[in-house]
């Protein structure tokens, strides 16, 4: 689990604007998180990161969620529905190793 909050945080790290950009007056970035099930830790984790690099919902930053309730059949969908909601970045999360 530690080694997947990791992956999420390190994926918006790299796909999220410099600290400096986030300070951009009137900007709002958002970023979508997609994962098989709730992962709510993960989400936490990458609001903290991102609140640490200036990021502040909702004044420059929306984390939109979508959830694929154990159905890896709903996944194309819920991408197809972060694509038009104009995500900025997306963070995409595997299911855990058995």
């Amino acid at each position: 689990m530690k080694r997947l909050a990791a992956a999420v945080f390190g994926l918006a790290l790299f796909a999220a604007p410099p600290a400096a950009a986030a300070q951009a007056a009137g900007k709002v970035y958002r970023v979508g998180f997609l994962a098989p099930g709730p992962t709510p830790v993960n989400v936490a984790a990458l609001r903290e990161g991102l609140r640490e690099l200036g990021y502040v919902e909702p004044t420059n930053l929306i984390v939109e969620t979508r959830w694929g309730d154990g159905r890896l059949d709903r996944l194309p969908e819920l991408v197809a529905d972060l694509v038009r909601s104009a995500s900025t970045s997306s963070s995409p999360t595997a299911p855990p190793r058995p």
